[in-house]
């Protein structure tokens, strides 16, 4: 994902907690539900960010096999997917003050459906102010 720091100060990962869901927007289909497992952040992910700059924070996530073929045939069907991030927490310090730990604002989920062929935002969130 790509975040810009506005904040001013240099800003530092520091834990990513929770995970994602997806649905295809009516959450009674058990086949067209799953929850993955938590994400983490890739090795060669950079850490930090400078302020007023942007970066680049790759999450790798494992997608269990049963879940996969839930996507898979949602995807054939052209059935659009909601992967909803509102679980999915991911925390910055600012290294100016690590003990001001603060959620990194990001969207709330994203949806994707082959006929898009991309993501597009669902629901977003606030500010971050370190």
């Amino acid at each position: 994902m790509r975040v810009f720091n506005g904040t001013g100060n240099v800003v530092e990962f520091y834990k990513l907690l929770g995970q994602v869901k997806f649905n295809d927007g009516n959450n009674t289909d058990p086949d067209r539900m799953g929850t993955f497992p938590p994400p983490a952040l890739r090795s060669d992910t950079q850490r930090t960010v400078a302020p007023f700059k942007e970066w680049f924070l790759v999450l790798n996530q494992r997608v269990p096999a049963d879940e996969a073929d839930k996507l898979q045939k949602m995807i054939e069907a052209d059935i659009r997917i909601h992967f909803d991030l509102r679980e999915l927490k991911i925390e910055v310090v600012g290294q100016h003050d690590r003990n001001k730990v603060e959620r990194l604002p990001i969207w709330g989920g994203v949806t994707f459906s082959r006929g898009d062929g991309f993501l597009r935002e669902i629901f977003g969130d606030g500010n971050l102010i370190l």
